[in-house]
């Protein structure tokens, strides 16, 4: 299916917002308004959208800041989708087991217990098979994180 995923990241922030809300945290939203066409399964990248959301929201305490970026990659191949929270952070070892199955970082069961660990797995694994890229960084505990995904968008 080609679409927006403009669109696509906004619907899914706005469902996501109550729960933001409800944690006083502050959105910055920076999405692209010139479409961002790609062509693939609307669903994955949904979900894709709500994990790397909802992890943002969970993982980063009340009155924080979750900042969304969406635009063209720097090469122009892609769309380039960041979100960046004032949350928990993570270590340099949480970093390298980030994408495993059923892995969760020591500090992430401190604050929300419910997760299973197959979130970051799940979105991987659709990211991939949209031949695109995610990747996960912090500058430590503490110090919030940036996840960063890219599918290429159409030609």
């Amino acid at each position: 299916v080609t679409f927006d995923i403009g669109d696509a990241a906004r619907e899914v922030f706005a469902k996501v917002k109550a729960l933001a809300d409800s944690k006083k945290l502050t959105p910055k939203n920076e999405i692209a308004s010139e479409p961002l066409n790609v062509s693939a399964d609307l669903d994955h990248i949904k979900s894709v959208l709500q994990i790397v959301f909802d992890n943002a929201i969970r993982y980063t305490p009340d009155g924080g800041t979750i900042m969304v970026y969406l635009a063209k990659s720097a090469d122009g191949t892609a769309a380039h989708f960041e979100v960046t929270d004032t949350g928990i952070g993570m270590t340099i070892d949480t970093i390298t087991k980030l994408f495993a199955k059923f892995f969760r970082g020591e500090n992430a069961n401190k604050i929300w217990v419910l997760g299973s660990g197959l979130g970051l797995f799940i979105a991987k694994k659709r990211v991939d098979m949209h031949k695109g890229l995610i990747t996960g960084k912090s500058e430590g505990e503490g110090k919030g994180s940036t996840f960063v995904f890219e599918v290429p968008l159409l030609k």
